[in-house]
């Protein structure tokens, strides 16, 4: 009998043991909360679009701050665009963008009886981000789109002198 209440123990002191180990789960989360993210973005797009004319009779020239509040001067050939994005802490205080057109040489100029179009669709926009909140916290854009057709002395005053097709400031505030 002693010899069967010694196994009837050892056994339930065994099935004891067992649950104990199973029960006692891992309480470490392995899946430790994520750092809050409090960065505030700032994203910043420059956008010139402009007819072939544009390119053909004049040297195309773009001014803008990039986003280090290096200001950048480059001859543009074709359609061009600037888009970066950069913490807001860390973005320029004052951002410009001008789209200048120098006259080319009389070589290319039309014949002044032709009708000459011009295109231009300029834009700057700034849009903030604000990722505690996960909402956008500012919105700004300029856009400047223009068509008109020339020709005859209006055609050769303008084909003669520099214009500005674009300018904008925008400071944060």
């Amino acid at each position: 009998m002693k010899r069967i209440t010694l196994i009837f123990t050892g056994l339930i002191s065994a099935i004891i043991f067992t649950s104990a180990l199973i029960s006692c789960g891992d309480d470490d989360d392995d899946k430790a909360p994520k750092p809050v993210d409090t960065t505030a973005y700032v994203e910043i797009e420059y956008d010139v679009d402009l007819s072939r004319t544009w390119y053909d009779y004049f040297d195309i020239e773009v001014t803008y701050t990039d986003v280090t509040g290096q200001i950048i001067t480059t001859p543009l050939t074709r359609d061009w665009e600037y888009t970066k994005r950069v913490q807001l802490e860390s973005a320029p205080k004052t951002l410009t963008m001008t789209v200048t057109a120098k006259p080319k040489s009389n070589d290319t100029a039309p014949v002044a009886t032709q009708s000459v179009t011009f295109e231009r669709d300029c834009s700057m926009s700034v849009e903030g981000y604000d990722a505690r909140s996960n909402k956008t916290s500012l919105q700004y854009e300029y856009e400047a789109p223009m068509i008109f057709t020339l020709q005859g002395d209006a055609l050769t005053t303008m084909l003669s002198r520099t214009q500005e097709l674009f300018n904008d400031v925008y400071t944060f505030k």
